[in-house]
């Protein structure tokens, strides 16, 4: 494929958002909206809300760029089609396909969903081993299997024998029990945990009563499946910090953060400035003759009656709040990161944090660091609120820790095609 788009770069998910997001502000931005059905009109205003879905979108456009060559042609041999057939669908489709390979050509950059080309036998041969469990291997069967290079091991035909049993269940909780006491029996009468493998549709639903199930009959388990990185609670930090600038630093957002005790705070202030909230009912900040009232500054002015002033709280409270503005109003990647590391040696202990903590934390500072080294190459592309966009990514980048513990492995559906347990549980699994 390489060969085809010769000093080009494929382009990455991360690109692609923020041409979305570029496409929406100029949409936004127009005398007459460039789109009319992808963003409707009304909502042009409010186009951000569309981008993920536009950026999603973006790889599937050489297929439909295909079918409409396609329809093109057989209106050309057969006579015109209906008009019907070139709706304000196909239109911001048409000009999608148009602009966004203008934004790749501008950036030698390609798209590799849309490359449909030879794959030319150089001598290597390739496996894909259970194309099954490839999420969107249908729209590459066909010309991988013109490929004489590549063999495709397909999943065994399953043949159930004598040791093979199929239960029914009336609810998923009588289920999760009945595996964790077949697991329980087998581990009993001495077969490894090693050797016993669950898999689980829905596992983030599910896990979390399957582990309960497990842990209550001291099964060690572990899951074979990353987490997102914003939903992970270290990861949350970052979200958090987002939650409270957002918020006018409201008391919910601030004791959300100052009281995760995932985040570990320097000074004794964080707990005291809570505390200090609670008894001056810092609710929340409010607008009066059109300025912006910080409820915080106002119950340091004017404290509840008793209530002695402490200058080194509202001191605290005064660069944690500038700390973390400048990290939410940067106006760039770079700047971000440089706030976060100013915070993040001001506010935080790192010692302190577990070893598994620490590396969601770095993982994420990773994000950030790779979204910084875009800036200059991409700065015509970048979104108006760069910090939004770093927590909206961590909310969609797996992460998934390295393992070192050992039990029963967990497995969401598909993933575990092929694997050599002795024992494998499948549960919730449907009359497919």
């Amino acid at each position: 494929m390489q060969k085809t788009v010769a000093g080009k770069s494929p382009v990455s998910g991360v690109l692609r958002k923020l041409y979305a997001l570029d496409l929406a502000a100029r949409n936004r931005k127009a005398a007459e909206p460039l789109l009319s059905s992808l963003i409707p009109k009304q909502h042009a205003q409010d186009g951000d809300v569309f981008a993920a879905w536009i950026s999603r979108l973006l790889p599937q456009l050489g297929l439909w760029q295909s079918r409409a060559q396609k329809a093109a042609e057989f209106r050309i041999a057969h006579g015109p089609a209906p008009l019907a057939n070139t709706d304000a669908e196909d239109t911001d489709l048409a000009f999608l396909v148009s602009d966004y390979g203008r934004f790749l050509d501008d950036h030698s950059l390609f798209e590799p969903a849309w490359q449909r080309p030879p794959l030319a036998d150089e001598g290597i041969r390739y496996f894909i081993l259970f194309p099954e469990a490839i999420e969107d291997f249908d729209e590459y069967a066909a010309i991988l299997a013109s490929a004489p290079c590549i063999t495709q091991v397909p999943v065994p035909p399953f043949a159930p024998d004598e040791n093979t049993v199929f239960d029914v269940f009336s609810n998923a909780r009588d289920e999760l029990r009945s595996c964790a006491l077949r697991i329980e029996h087998l581990v009993c009468q001495g077969v490894p945990c090693e050797r016993i493998a669950i898999s689980v549709p829905e596992i983030a639903t599910i896990g979390p009563y399957l582990l309960r199930e497990l842990s209550l009959r001291g099964i060690p388990a572990e899951y074979r499946a990353g987490t997102k990185l914003g939903e992970h609670p270290a990861g949350r930090l970052f979200s958090l910090i987002e939650e409270c600038v957002n918020r006018d630093f409201s008391f919910g957002a601030v004791k959300a953060l100052l009281l995760n005790r995932l985040v570990p705070w320097k000074h004794p202030e964080a707990g005291y400035l809570v505390d200090f909230g609670i008894r001056n009912h810092c609710v929340t900040s409010w607008k009066e003759h059109g300025e912006q009232v910080d409820i915080w500054e106002e119950a340091f002015r004017t404290p509840a009656k008793g209530e002695q002033g402490d200058t080194r709280i509202q001191e605290w409270y005064r660069s944690l709040r500038k700390a973390l503005i400048a990290m939410v109003r940067a106006t760039s990647f770079s700047s971000a990161r440089t706030a976060y590391i100013l915070f993040r040696n001001d506010f935080l202990d790192m010692t302190a944090l577990a070893a598994a903590d620490d590396a969601v934390i770095a993982r994420c500072v990773e994000e950030l660091n790779a979204l910084a080294a875009l800036e200059d190459e991409y700065r015509p592309v970048l979104p108006a609120s760069p910090w939004s966009f770093f927590t909206a990514q961590l909310r969609e980048t797996n992460y998934v820790p390295q393992r070192t513990s050992r039990g029963v492995s967990i497995f969401p559906y598909r993933v575990a095609a092929g694997t050599p347990f002795t024992w494998h549980f499948v549960l919730d699994a449907s009359m497919e």
